[in-house]
């Protein structure tokens, strides 16, 4: 029997969280923006988040190795290899490996053995920053664990110690861990990027579902 693969790009088109679909005059026009207090600052802020989330939601359809809070740590590796953004003092390590090593051959060696490269030479950002790739790659390890949660009060005490435990164990950064909290629990609980495909038959109008068959139920039985 031949095994096939359905294979499937998801989307990376914009969330509906940033998308204006209400009172867009209002949104548009400062006057009245002006006139409901809110300012130019308060807008801005807003479109940056619409775009952080975006940008979590774009970055969780990439396929990346590891499971569990391994692949926060390779996750980790690579932004420190791509940016030299470090969120888990990996310069100490780096720089512990350069004052062993005895030559450079064996410096690099050493390297490539943690899968890192030497960014040495790499301006060091000085400033706290969101990584949208760091955010995906937590929400992914999470609901691999859990699935997808409903948000309770429960629940979100949960993924939020569950969170930190994942960020302890992969010796993020304290303020890495506290900067990517909040979006992390945003992302977990609303994004859906993933499921989007699966679940097109749930936010289609009812003709359009019964254009294409009803979905056989089957009772859950247990043996």
């Amino acid at each position: 029997m031949t095994t096939t693969f359905h294979d499937t790009i998801f989307t990376t088109s914009k969330s509906s969280w940033s998308r204006v679909r209400k009172y867009k005059a209002l949104v548009q026009s400062k006057i009245l923006r002006w006139f409901f207090c809110v300012d130019d600052a308060m807008l801005e802020e807003i479109k940056q988040e619409s775009e952080l989330r975006d940008s979590i939601r774009e970055a969780m359809v990439i396929h990346n190795g590891g499971t569990g809070p391994t692949a926060v740590i390779k996750c980790m590796k690579e932004i420190y290899n791509e940016t030299g953004h470090d969120m888990s003092n990996i310069t100490e390590t780096v720089e512990g490996l350069r004052a062993e090593a005895e030559t450079p051959v064996q410096f690099y060696e050493s390297l490539g053995a943690l899968g890192l490269v030497d960014n040495n030479n790499t301006e060091q950002p000085t400033q706290v920053r969101v990584v949208p790739k760091f955010a995906a790659s937590v929400v992914l390890c999470l609901r691999a664990k859990f699935g997808n949660l409903a948000l309770t009060e429960a629940n979100r005490l949960l993924i939020e110690r569950e969170y930190l435990k994942v960020c302890r164990e992969s010796t993020v950064r304290n303020v890495d861990s506290v900067a990517h909290q909040q979006c992390i629990m945003n992302a977990y609980f609303t994004e859906g990027v993933l499921d989007e495909q699966c679940t097109v038959r749930a936010r289609a109008p009812r003709w359009l579902r019964e254009a294409f068959g009803s979905v056989p139920r089957v009772s859950p039985s247990v043996c």
